[in-house]
């Protein structure tokens, strides 16, 4: 049986390249066709509510934190609940204090923020 060395990575950019890199390093052949493309809604960020009628901040991937950030410094001091790792570590990097990690799925965060908010 000849072994799979061609992976496709459908994960969206920037994230496929990283994966691609990775899969590279470990001995396969990637084939990069992403099939989403993630860019903010028009308008989304004039809709966000002001910080004072926002409790906690749930964040579901590093994108998402990228996408927040041009709001970050108005809401730089909310409790940061993230779905995983990854997420937490990028909602520090961008300046948030107060960050937990849910280290899991969707599931978890909503056990995390049920369970400290």
């Amino acid at each position: 049986m000849t072994p799979i060395r061609r992976v496709w990575v459908t994960r969206a950019e920037p994230g496929a390249a990283r994966t691609a890199d990775r899969l590279t390093a470990l001995g396969f052949t990637p084939i990069t066709a992403p099939l989403l493309t993630l860019e903010p809604l028009p308008g989304a960020l004039d809709a966000v509510p002001a910080p004072a009628a926002v409790a906690a901040l749930a964040l579901t991937s590093p994108n998402g934190v990228e996408a927040f950030a041009p709001l970050i410094s108005r809401f730089r001091r909310h409790p940061v609940f993230a779905v995983g790792d990854a997420t937490a570590e990028a909602a520090r990097a961008a300046g948030f204090a107060d960050v937990r990690s849910a280290s899991g799925d969707i599931h978890a965060l909503a056990h995390l923020i049920a369970a400290e908010a």
